[in-house]
């Protein structure tokens, strides 16, 4: 039996949920009667992923395509679930790793990709939900990382450095907020 995290009607947007962690953390939150959004560049593998959600909890599953790469497409995702679902109580900031390699392979283009993807999408994601949270004093931005963060991974120097990162700005604005 589930402990009742009181997260009913709140509002969860779940990036990179089409599957694994993402769909994982999606079908959790919509167990705790959470109404949730969930995102991915996958329109098919979204469309599986809300179905299953929605026959094992009953809970409202919206599914939003977007690439996080893409400033303009933040800004959109968030305007597209707050019009349908309401204001973004939850955000859980998921990713795919970006590419492994050895060091001496990867370019300063390879560097900025990755930057783009891994850091950047959780900072512009977070910086569009907080401040409806800050006004209703309420609000969880929850970051999945990976076991790099503890111990490298070899051939990953793009995820062990950039996953620290988000890290380290994610402890610094919950120092802030």
């Amino acid at each position: 039996e589930n402990m009742d995290l009181q997260l009913k009607n709140k509002v969860s947007l779940v990036c990179a949920a089409s599957e694994g962690l993402g769909k994982a953390s999606a079908l959790e939150l919509a167990k705790e009667g959470s109404r949730v959004a969930i995102c991915s560049r996958s329109k098919e593998k979204l469309a599986s992923a809300q179905e299953e959600i929605a026959r094992l909890t009953g809970a409202q599953v919206e599914v939003f395509e977007a690439d996080l790469t893409v400033h303009e497409q933040i800004k959109k995702i968030q305007h597209d679930v707050k019009n349908k679902l309401g204001e973004i109580d939850i955000l859980v900031n998921n990713i795919g790793g970006p590419p492994s390699g050895t060091f001496e392979s990867h370019s300063d283009e390879d560097w900025q990709e990755a930057i783009n993807l891994t850091l950047m999408s959780a900072l512009r994601m977070s910086q569009t939900v907080l401040p409806s949270m800050k006004l209703k004093k309420w609000g969880r931005v929850i970051n999945i990382s990976s076991v790099s963060v503890k111990t490298p991974v070899n051939n990953l120097f793009l995820s062990n450095s950039i996953r620290l990162g988000v890290l380290g700005w994610a402890k610094a604005l919950s120092d802030e907020v």
